[in-house]
């Protein structure tokens, strides 16, 4: 809970940056929404012991910005209580990230396509390799 305030608190912060218009209050909305569900997302993605890597995932998010920076992933066990809520939350994330960019004028130059990550199990955690 922490986290989605501070979050939030961070959304709220940077609601003044950039552009200009009706379309900025609903960027600033959809920001703060897609960020809301990836703090809870990471809430629930719960970190449990592993075995063997095909017991481990990422939840994938998406950027709300087009600074081509790679996008946020946490590494979670699909052991976990709560696996697919968390990874309904990093969908509704993705999507609601999607609708900011379309708002946004695009990246210039293009941003690169990343390879996608990969996780494994280390030490009986789940981790990014």
């Amino acid at each position: 809970m922490k986290t989605l305030f501070g979050v939030l608190g961070l959304v709220v912060s940077l609601s003044g940056c950039g552009g200009g218009g009706s379309s900025v209050s609903q960027i600033d909305q959809l920001r703060a929404q897609a960020l809301a569900k990836e703090a809870e997302a990471i809430t629930l993605g719960v970190d449990q012991p592993c075995v063997i890597d095909n017991m481990c995932d990422g939840l994938r998010f998406a950027n709300t910005d087009t600074s081509c920076s790679a996008p946020p992933v946490k590494a979670y066990s699909l052991l976990g209580p709560k696996v697919k809520e968390a990874e309904a939350a990093a969908a509704e994330q993705r999507s609601l990230a999607a609708q900011v960019i379309a708002l946004l004028p695009p990246a210039n130059p293009p941003c690169p396509v990343l390879a996608a990550p990969t996780f494994s199990c280390t030490a009986q955690r789940c981790v990014k390799d």
